[in-house]
């Protein structure tokens, strides 16, 4: 049957011109009703069909057909299934074809699979046989590989390739290179290519008025985007005005397009309207989707108008069909459970709302998108140590996993980015190095790990002093030097100075392509500098100020030193200013511990007196001579030789709180409030005037169980805050710096109130700028009735586990002047206690 048909069909054939494709068609399905298997006439019929663009039927017929057709054609059949938005089969049918425009086809289809990598290696294969009259054409392709790959994260932005003069000759090459430079975040440069391919379109001589017309509308419609995201409100909404969205053939141009002229602040403040216009955008064809980044944040855009529009329930109903369908740590159902969140809390952030959407977390502890609206929460309501500690659970749990999925999770440059910002809010710096040794530790044995993060942990391993972080610093840059980075100067920088920390010189890789020093420092005038010393930041100036102007001076001339500063209102009641104090108590050396009369306090490393008031938890002074700490040192040892009043607790500890204000001038000046467990005394031995760092316990070993935190207002690089120092058993000091802005309390002194509560079996740490001198009566609060006044610095999960509710705990005040100077009054540290409260 066949035999007989194909010479027909072939003399039909040879007599075709473009406007017989109905024919042809006509004659290839009578053709194939005599034979089903007419090779000649399925191919004909294939090639009519995607002439008259019926590419659905096109692709459905090709399915039919079987492997003959496709072995036979198959650049028309893998054309057909590109069409039809079938890019996968489009891209493997056309890699079984080595003709050119397979190869075209090929590329193209990997590109909108968003296999960026392998479309660029295509395109470069195909530029390697030049033919002239595809030169332009290709440097179009590969101008939106490059974008996309800048879009999809797979080129480090320092790397990626720019603008050069070759992309400003066509006006597709300049919209290209556009939208790299949008993808980088250089959105000035972007509008710039913009405007020069919106030029190029208008005065093309190859184009028909009609075909500028239908280019010039993607240009304006991204031009209107890049206004928007400068914040060129106006110059967006004249843009707007001039693009009429609805005549944009391409469906997801259009989308994109209607849905950033609904946030522009002209259009509809009612939500149900912008809901409405939202959803009402016609469905977009396979052949024509969004690519990812596009869809996400449509997808976003949706959320947030069936959020506005109070469509709670139906948020929370999606979010749980799109993690079954999708998978927990797709980007869609994270979005989901961010909007979820919101819905369950109502569109409201306050405590209450918190409340609401944390036991959910519970239910689902590995929703990313859950977990990073807990953190947004609390962070937008101060409470930062809150947040800090939801991440560290999270990161913890994913620890343990064997998985990897999980194991990638964990070390999600995001997810560490986020762990890393909330310690440095807190200052915790072994915490941040922490992290970026074990985020390195993992990503060193990938292939394509992040940079930026490797770079970052690389530099954190340097400022060690262990052989062992720096040899990790050496393997990091030296990978990235070799593998990702050669030319990045602060990689080459990375490299030559982890080289350097191991002793290593000579002929240092990539030396020469770093800025000289002289280079470095030939503007910077050294006169200056040394007649100017170091600028100091306007609050630490302040504080310096007026610290200076309060600071007792030495005597002039040998005359007498101003006598110290003392409250007579404070003063106790039978105070004699010309008694003796008594020598057996004094004798011009500290004591070590001595009781306080008439309290359950014992004073630790303080002379013979200290002013205080009759009643000590209404007001105190403590002083602390230079070289004075409450630290630990290697090995367990703690190290305190600050003056302390400190008192045991008789039942099991609630919460204590006080108010200190202190001279703060020196770095790392403290006060504040201490709490031990397994507190013990050293032996009251006789102290030399230069007070030594005595060891708390230290005749009894080491111990394993003691441990002990500090909270109170320091100084750090010229700025007051909340200073914590926690000591584990076992473990070294982790310390956190909270910077806060410094309140001077009855006028005089910075002050802050500071508060350690317990909760169960954890410690939580609170601070807040005192308004006055009284200070309303405490008693124990759960976390969501604490007055709006308090901000938690830092949770610290089971801080008691293990004690039991009888557990020797011994609380209250000290006064540290850790830096070693000289010791005389001039250079003692005064502090004052009010309102003290121990429960």
């Amino acid at each position: 049957m066949a035999g007989s048909t194909a010479p027909l069909l072939t003399a039909l054939l040879k007599k075709a011109t473009l406007d017989d494709d109905e024919e042809i068609l006509k004659a290839s399905n009578a053709a194939l009703k005599k034979s089903k298997s007419d090779i000649v006439a399925q191919h004909a019929k294939i090639v009519a069909l995607l002439k008259l663009e019926r590419y659905a039927d096109a692709a459905l017929f090709v399915q039919d057909c079987g492997d003959d057709l496709k072995a036979t054609a198959p650049l028309e059949c893998a054309y057909a299934f590109y069409k039809t938005g079938r890019f996968d089969d489009a891209a493997d049918l056309a890699a079984t074809s080595t003709s050119r425009g397979a190869r075209h086809l090929q590329a193209q289809a990997r590109y909108r699979l968003e296999d960026a990598n392998t479309a660029a290696d295509l395109y470069q294969a195909i530029k390697t046989e030049s033919v002239a009259e595809e030169e332009v054409d290709l440097q179009v392709n590969q101008g939106a590989v490059d974008a996309l790959r800048q879009w999809l994260g797979l080129v480090d932005p320092e790397q990626a390739r720019r603008p050069g003069r070759e992309d400003l000759e066509a006006f597709e090459t300049a919209y290209n290179a556009a939208c790299g430079s949008i993808a980088r975040g250089e959105l000035k440069q972007a509008d710039l290519l913009l405007k020069r391919a919106k030029a190029l379109c208008q005065y093309s001589d190859s184009l028909t008025a009609q075909e500028k017309s239908e280019e010039l509308l993607p240009i304006a419609a991204q031009e209107f985007y890049v206004l928007q995201s400068l914040g060129q409100t106006g110059d967006a909404e004249a843009v707007a005005d001039e693009l009429p969205v609805d005549a944009i053939t391409d469906l997801s141009t259009r989308t994109i397009a209607h849905t950033n002229k609904l946030v522009l602040p002209t259009s509809s403040a009612n939500p149900f309207l912008v809901h409405k216009a939202l959803h009402s955008a016609p469905d977009i064809p396979p052949s024509d989707k969004l690519f990812s980044y596009q869809t996400i944040l449509l997808h976003h855009n949706q959320k947030t108008a069936d959020l506005q529009s109070l469509k709670f329930d139906g948020l929370i109903r999606s979010a749980a069909g799109e993690r079954h369908k999708l998978g927990p740590t797709s980007p869609e159902a994270n979005i989901a459970s961010v909007f979820a969140a919101a819905a369950l809390a109502r569109n409201e952030l306050n405590k209450a709302a918190i409340k609401r959407v944390l036991p959910e977390l519970n239910k689902r502890p590995a929703d990313v998108g859950l977990l990073l609206t807990l953190v947004q929460m609390y962070v937008l309501t101060g409470n930062t140590a809150s947040a800090t500690d939801l991440v560290d659970h999270f990161l913890n749990r994913l620890d343990s996993a064997s998985s990897d999925p999980d194991k990638e999770l964990r070390f999600n440059p995001g997810l560490v980015s986020l762990a890393i910002a909330l310690y440095q809010s807190q200052g915790r710096k072994a915490n941040v190095k922490q992290e970026l040794a074990k985020a390195a530790s993992y990503w060193r044995q990938k292939p394509k790990a992040p940079s930026s993060l490797l770079r970052a942990a690389g530099s954190a391993l340097l400022q060690s002093d262990t052989d062992e972080d720096t040899r990790a610093a050496a393997d990091i840059f030296t990978k990235l030097l070799e593998q990702q980075q050669p030319a990045d100067k602060a990689t080459i920088a990375g490299f030559i100075a982890s080289q350097a920390a191991q002793g290593k010189g000579g002929n240092l890789r990539g030396l020469d392509k770093l800025t000289s020093v002289d280079e470095l420092i030939a503007e910077i005038d050294v006169d200056a500098l040394e007649r100017d010393g170091i600028p100091r930041s306007s609050n630490a100036i302040a504080v310096a100020q007026r610290a200076g102007s309060r600071k007792r001076k030495a005597a002039v001339d040998g005359g007498t030193a101003k006598a110290k500063r003392v409250r007579k209102s404070r003063l106790p009641k039978d105070y004699d200013p010309s008694a003796k104090p008594d020598p057996e108590r004094l004798d011009g050396c500290p004591v070590y511990a001595m009781d306080v009369p008439g309290t359950r306090f014992t004073a630790h490393n303080l002379g013979a007196y200290f002013e205080r008031n009759e009643e000590i938890h209404d007001y105190f002074q403590l002083e602390a001579p230079p070289n004075t700490v409450i630290w630990r040192k290697p090995i367990s040892q703690d190290h305190a030789s600050a003056p302390m009043i400190l008192t045991s607790a008789t039942r099991s500890f609630i919460v204590a709180e006080v108010t200190v204000s202190v001279d703060l001038d020196v770095e790392w000046d403290q006060a504040g409030l201490v709490l031990f467990t397994h507190f013990d005394a050293a032996p009251t031995a006789p102290l030399r005037r230069r007070r030594p760092s005595s060891v708390l316990g230290e005749h009894h070993g080491h111990q394993q169980n003691r441990k002990w935190i500090k909270a109170g207002l320091g100084l750090s690089s010229g700025e007051p805050g909340l200073c914590t120092v926690l000591a584990n058993p076992n473990c070294g000091p982790d310390s956190s710096f909270t910077p806060t802005y410094a309140s001077y309390y009855d006028g005089q002194l910075p002050s802050i109130r500071v508060k350690l509560e317990r909760v169960n079996d954890d410690l939580w740490v609170w601070y807040k700028i005192p308004e006055s001198s009284s200070v309303a009566d405490m008693e124990y609060r759960s976390p969501a009735e604490v007055s709006l006044g308090w901000k938690k610095a830092r949770e610290v999960s089971g801080f008691f586990a293990g004690l039991g509710k009888e557990a020797a705990i011994t609380v209250g005040c000290y006064v540290s002047r850790p830096m070693p100077l000289e010791e005389d009054e001039k250079n003692t540290l005064f502090a004052e206690f009010e309102d003290l409260e121990i429960l």
